[in-house]
């Protein structure tokens, strides 16, 4: 046994004794869907996929797993902590990290989250692993679209890390800040990105001033995104005991079901899925469903109300009320994004793989 192997081994075991006590004091992760979403964007796209060339191409890769199964994968990411001597933790807190926690794939998240850690920090005014600002672009709804570096934009979003994988997938050249040692970790950031980016929030928000007012022309006044206002994809935006971006994450059991009645209802190729003849198009199809997604995340603001803005420990909040019928809205919202998102993949994949 190779001293890596008895290293994580060790790890392994630490992380396990502490879980379930640090899972009683430490606030749960806000990741897109959640780890149920997530699942579901695999499980449609394994579905529209089996039996096909595509398929046996990516069981080989995933070692025999399902893009069900491995779709939480670049959340958990975030359980390595560079501050820490880059050691995994919370083993066992989140279900769809299981999967991955044992000493050979650790090693790999590990390797990963090592290889990319430092790359945005020339290009970015933030010093986290450039990993943790994969799943977003910080859009400003009063924007027509997203636009490469404009506001909301960075080198290292959701739209350029999408645009890596399929680059990589494709066998060509990536630019910075990204950094794949093999398609396994292309294909599995991949998966994940396109779930996200189907989640309103992952793309665009509001920004408010002190008294809780829209700032429209915020994107023409602060470049890059950095600026004073943003809620954060919801997360600053409180609503009873929970914020926005939580609730848009939580998948109810008529949202699953809804989810697949949009499956079995759905032509074999919805016009949604979009023209794939060429790599170029390919290529510019996060762009196209980050700018989709701006356009939804305005209805899912429509007639939300914000109070002032009051400031916290955790930073800027402001307390938000709903109109009525909202809940409903937005789990109509959730089937038919995620649907969409696993029929998506399912097409990006299989025109990749072709």
């Amino acid at each position: 046994m190779t001293n890596s192997v008895v290293r994580f081994q060790s790890i392994f075991k630490r992380a396990t004794a502490i879980a379930l006590s640090i899972s009683l004091v430490l606030p749960s992760p806000v990741w897109a869907w959640g780890a149920e979403g997530h699942e579901l964007v695999g499980a449609v796209a394994d579905r529209l996929l089996k039996d096909t060339p595509a398929a046996r191409r990516i069981e080989s890769m995933l070692q025999g797993r399902t893009l069900a199964q491995v779709a939480g994968w670049a959340d958990c990411l975030k359980n390595v902590n560079p501050d820490a001597n880059f050691e995994y933790a919370n083993v066992g807190r989140y279900v769809d990290c299981k999967i991955f926690e044992n000493p050979e794939d650790m090693a790999k998240i590990i390797a990963f989250v090592k290889r990319n850690h430092d790359s945005c920090f020339g290009m970015s005014l933030s010093r986290e692993s450039c990993h943790k600002h994969y799943h977003y672009a910080d859009l400003n709804l009063t924007q027509t679209r997203y636009a490469y570096l404009g506001f909301g934009s960075a080198s290292e979003d959701i739209v350029q890390a999408m645009q890596a994988a399929i680059e990589f997938l494709q066998g060509r050249a990536v630019a910075e800040p990204f950094h794949f040692a093999n398609e396994s970790e292309a294909l599995l950031l991949l998966v994940h990105l396109v779930g996200d980016v189907h989640q309103p929030l992952h793309v665009a928000g509001v920004y408010l001033d002190d008294d809780g007012r829209m700032m429209d022309d915020i994107h023409e006044r602060a470049p890059q995104g950095k600026s004073a206002g943003g809620t954060a994809g919801g997360n600053a935006l409180l609503f009873e005991q929970t914020n926005l971006h939580s609730m848009w994450d939580k998948i109810s059991p008529a949202v699953k079901e809804n989810v697949w009645r949009n499956f079995e209802t759905a032509s074999a190729a919805p016009s949604s899925m979009m023209a794939m003849d060429s790599g170029e198009q390919i290529r510019g199809l996060p762009e196209m469903w980050a700018n989709e997604n701006l356009q939804i995340a305005r209805e899912l603001f429509k007639d939300v109300r914000f109070g002032k803005r009051t400031v916290t420990a955790r930073g800027d909040r402001w307390n938000t009320e709903l109109p009525s019928g909202y809940q409903a809205r937005l789990e109509k919202i959730q089937a038919e994004r995620i649907h969409l998102a696993g029929r998506r993949l399912a097409a990006l994949l299989s025109r990749i793989y072709s």
